[in-house]
């Protein structure tokens, strides 16, 4: 169990199941719990000589010798799941110093969750976002379809997947406020778009029709501002899942009756590299154009960093810089729910960058996903974190003049010297 509520959680308090957790330690050392208890400052004492220790490069020899010389004070209570596990050729002196060593070496959020089946609550996410919260977070007198005066750009996001196409349409300002506009789910009535067993050729088949049925009825949303009829300005695509229909799609002539769209793959900050080997153009913020065999032309994004700046949107009140509202007059449940299954337990430095630790419900998260993209495209569009860009003047240039006396025989010199060579 990584985090509360994720798939392990759910499947082990389920009551169709029997379930067995499975815990390293099963007996903490008498008083460990308590950081002032002479058995606790043994172990912080002994966890100080191993990393000193380590340092030297002894392999655990001062560690060693601690344990021992203290092993009775130090295990009195303590009991583990698997008195053979311990590493011999490591010369552990028996598990219960390996479990020790995994619970420092680890840390302890990280060891209950993955060693103890026990997650600390108080350390689960970095930030708390319910279904709750996002249904609170309505646009007042925005109805579905109203787009603010303010907004500089419709978006659209669709991500595919055999049961359904789901999407979201966000009117976004210039300064990232966003705009929930309209969200629903292509998913030919209840039925799913390709069903079980399906062949490939029948699949891909119901696939792209699936797509230009839903391309058809974005282009006509009737989305409106300030009394206006308004459309979808730009259109990303999940290229994700059979990309090479996507592709086709994308690439047809008049598929979406003149929306602009381009299909789009994220990838986890260990994966997304925009290096001038794969970018095509000068990379935008964590996006950039890339191409493939199977994709064609895409937009590649590091989904890991805009599924954050997604979700944080949510904490801002309406119509705050840099916030996202739902429009009235809805239910908004499932979408809420749909956002709040992936939850960010740790955001890290790492060696080469930020590193994003998630945690998964079960359950569906396409508008989530739908929504992430809808961020990407306005990033696409000129529209990201930090803000519109400030024109900047041109500076004038000075022109300075200078007089400088030339002496007259200097002067009558160069006279005889063009003459003599023929120049003027």
């Amino acid at each position: 169990v990584i985090a509360e509520d994720d798939v392990a959680e759910h499947f082990l308090s389920h009551p169709d199941f029997e379930a067995l957790r499975v815990a390293q330690i099963t007996s903490w050392p008498t008083g460990f719990d308590d950081k002032a208890s002479p058995v606790r400052k043994l172990w912080e004492a002994w966890n100080q000589e191993r990393i000193e220790g380590l340092a030297d490069h002894d392999e655990g020899k001062r560690a060693r010798a601690f344990y021992k010389a203290n092993k009775t004070a130090m295990t009195a209570g303590a009991a583990v799941s698997w008195p053979a596990r311990f590493d011999r050729k490591r010369k552990d002196p028996d598990a219960i110093y390996a479990a020790m060593w995994d619970y420092y070496r680890l840390g302890e959020v990280s060891f209950m969750s993955e060693r103890q089946n026990k997650p600390m609550k108080e350390n689960v996410t970095v930030y708390d976002l319910t279904p709750a919260l996002i249904c609170s977070r309505v646009h007042a007198d925005r109805n579905r379809g109203d787009v603010p005066a303010e907004a500089r750009i419709i978006v659209a996001a669709t991500d595919l997947n055999h049961y359904g196409l789901h999407f979201a349409a966000v009117a976004f300002g210039p300064d990232q406020t966003g705009w929930l506009a309209w969200y629903g789910r292509h998913d030919n009535e209840g039925r799913g778009i390709v069903p079980k067993d399906c062949p490939e050729p029948e699949a891909k088949r119901r696939m792209f029709e699936a797509l230009v049925l839903h391309g058809q009825g974005l282009a006509k949303l009737p989305l409106t501002r300030s009394g206006q009829s308004v459309r979808i300005g730009f259109w990303l695509i999940d290229a994700g899942y059979m990309p090479e229909v996507v592709k086709r799609y994308v690439e047809g002539p008049g598929r979406t009756l003149g929306i602009p769209l381009l299909s789009a793959r994220g990838y986890g900050f260990d994966k997304y590299s925009p290096t001038p080997k794969h970018c095509i153009g000068a990379p935008r913020e964590q996006c950039h154009l890339a191409e493939s065999t199977i994709s064609g032309r895409f937009v590649a994004f590091q989904a890991d960093y805009w599924r954050e700046v997604a979700q944080r949107a949510w904490l801002g009140t309406p119509n705050a810089p840099g916030s996202i509202s739902l429009f009235d007059g809805a239910r908004h449940n499932e979408f809420a729910e749909h956002i709040c299954r992936e939850k960010l337990l740790e955001k890290l430095r790492g060696q080469y960058g930020p590193v994003w630790r998630w945690a998964t419900a079960p359950g569906w998260h396409d508008f989530s996903d739908s929504l992430t993209m809808c961020f990407v495209a306005a990033a696409w569009s000129g529209i990201g974190t930090a803000g519109p860009p400030i024109p900047r003047k041109r500076p004038q240039q000075v022109r300075r003049h200078s007089k400088v006396e030339i002496d007259d025989e200097y002067t009558e010199e160069r006279r005889l010297h063009a003459k003599m060579y023929g120049r003027r």
